[in-house]
Parts: C-alpha cells; sequence; structure tokens
C-alpha cells in the first residue's frame, strides 16, 4: 500500500508540475531588454549644450533608460542601433558634425530612423537635419550648404532672434513659444511657453510639406507668429523632432554672472514649471517615458 500511495504521488506531480511557472531564472530571462538614449559628443558639439540635455534626460526620463555619449567612431560603426530608443543631436557648429559623420555616419542614423528608430536634433542638431541650411547670411559667420541625413526636406534658416556670437552669448533671448498642436493632452493648443534660444533656425514653410507636423511658432518682439520653431517628421517606421531653440536648458546649470544671461536665467526660474511641461510634451512626442 505504502508504494502504491508513492506511486499516485508521482504520476500527480508529473501531470502538475509543468502547469506551474519556473521561476528558478528570474533576474536573468524575465529582465527586459537594456533601452538606451545615445547622446552626440563629437567635435563641434558645444559642451554646455551637451551637460544641459544630458542632465534634463536624467532628471526627467523613466530611470529605466540609460543614457550614453557617443562618439563618431561608434556611431560609424552602427552596433548602437540595436538597443537604441533615441538618437540625440545637440547644438553646436555642423560643418564639424559633417566631416566627423559623412557619408558612413549619416547612413547608419538615417537608416536606424527609417527603420524604426528616433531622431531628436536641438539647434545644431535640427540645422543638420534639415535638406538645406542657411545660417548667418551675408555675415562672416555664413554657412549655406546641403545636408545628408535630409529628415527635414527643406530650409533650416537662422538665426532668428538675435545674430549669433561664438565668442559670448549676446544673441540668447528667452523665447516665447506658441504651441499649435492639438494632439498633446499635457500641452493645450495656443500655450505660451519659454525655452532658451541662441543661434536657433525656423523651418521655412514646414506646414506645406507632407510628412511634417508644425508644433510650436516663435512669438516674436513684433507680434509676427509665422516662423516654426519645432516640428516633428514621420520617416519610414520612425521619427526626427527638430528644434530650433534649446527647450532642456535649465536656469541652474546657466552661468548667473554672465551679463548676457543674468536676466534670461532670472526669467527661466519664475517660468521652470511651464519650460518642463514643454520638455515633457517632446520627450513623450518621441515615446520616451517621463518621471
Amino acid at each position: 500500500m505504502r508504494y502504491f500511495n508513492r506511486f499516485i504521488i508521482f504520476i500527480s506531480l508529473c501531470f502538475t508540475l509543468p502547469f506551474f511557472p519556473f521561476n528558478g531564472l528570474k533576474g536573468q530571462d524575465s529582465n527586459p531588454k537594456l533601452r538606451y538614449i545615445y547622446i552626440y559628443n563629437g567635435p563641434g558639439v558645444f559642451q554646455a549644450s551637451l551637460l544641459q540635455i544630458k542632465t534634463a534626460l536624467k532628471n526627467i526620463a523613466d530611470p529605466s533608460y540609460i543614457i550614453k555619449e557617443i562618439e563618431p567612431s561608434e556611431v560609424i560603426r552602427g552596433n548602437w542601433v540595436k538597443d537604441a530608443v533615441l538618437f540625440v543631436m545637440p547644438g553646436g557648429a555642423d560643418l564639424a558634425y559633417c566631416k566627423s559623420l559623412s557619408p558612413k555616419g549619416n547612413k547608419v542614423i538615417k537608416d536606424y530612423v527609417n527603420n524604426g528608430g528616433t531622431y531628436l536634433g536641438i539647434c545644431g542638431g535640427a540645422y543638420y537635419a534639415s535638406e538645406n541650411i542657411v545660417f548667418a547670411r551675408g555675415t562672416p559667420l555664413e554657412v549655406i550648404g546641403k545636408r545628408e541625413l535630409s529628415f527635414f526636406m527643406g530650409q533650416a534658416e537662422g538665426p532668428v532672434l538675435a545674430p549669433f556670437d561664438y565668442k559670448t552669448n549676446s544673441g540668447a533671448r528667452l523665447s516665447s513659444l506658441k504651441w499649435i498642436s492639438d494632439k498633446d493632452p499635457s500641452i493645450k493648443k495656443n500655450t505660451l511657453l519659454p525655452a532658451y534660444f541662441n543661434g536657433g533656425c525656423h523651418f521655412v514653410e514646414a506646414h506645406k510639406t507632407f510628412n511634417v507636423t508644425p508644433l510650436a511658432l516663435y512669438k516674436e518682439s513684433d507680434g509676427n507668429e509665422t516662423k516654426i520653431a519645432i516640428i516633428e517628421i514621420k520617416l519610414g517606421k520612425g521619427r526626427a523632432l527638430l528644434s530650433g531653440v534649446h527647450f532642456e536648458y535649465a536656469p541652474e546649470l546657466m552661468d548667473k554672472n554672465d551679463p548676457f544671461l543674468k536676466k534670461i536665467c532670472k526669467e527661466l526660474f519664475i517660468r521652470e514649471k511651464e519650460r518642463i511641461r514643454l520638455l515633457k510634451g517632446i520627450l513623450k512626442r518621441l515615446k520616451i517615458k517621463t518621471v
């Protein structure tokens, strides 16, 4: 009888064990795939812009993302595309971007986006992602030419609000943006939002391009609201978001003793909640979870 009972128990286990989950490898197989946000850091990148976007992402993006700087040689090798959820091109001098990334690096970035990736271009990174660039026309700083990425099949032209100076922040302004998208629950249409500006572009007639959604307009001192400051572009399976303004700039990381930044810092501190709302709204459009 004793052996018979053992046999019954053995048979019961054979039929019931397969239906119970096995957790012996918990922490290995159950771990989600690592997700990286890559921020470009190569020749031409303004280190202030790099610091600002890196800090903003660490503070606002969900902690599950790994935020990592990436050099031109790494971009060209292309291994990063396997785990990237976002590629960020910060502000800087875009001619140096061309020299470091053309043509192989640009092809890797372009293929990544068309295959479902996302690109965020801020100021210099927005110029760089446009088909045509017109910067400081008629001045010693003039840069005019075509660009390989061409996510925006049009012209990025600037500076919009003030002349740019590489040596000082004399061209810095606190821009006022009019949000015109009606598909963002966190930002109501026609809301005015602040963002740091220094040398940024507008996207000429972007509203006429079939795959472009204008998101915000510059509200200039003369009341003009026709120049487009931020756009979103559908590209194959992916998307790009380009901004002429530095929505990522937090006043606590700016030089408050700089005579050109003192007033801007003070106003940004007052309107910090509005700036954070803009930052979060942009990240959400890029499918980046925020805290």
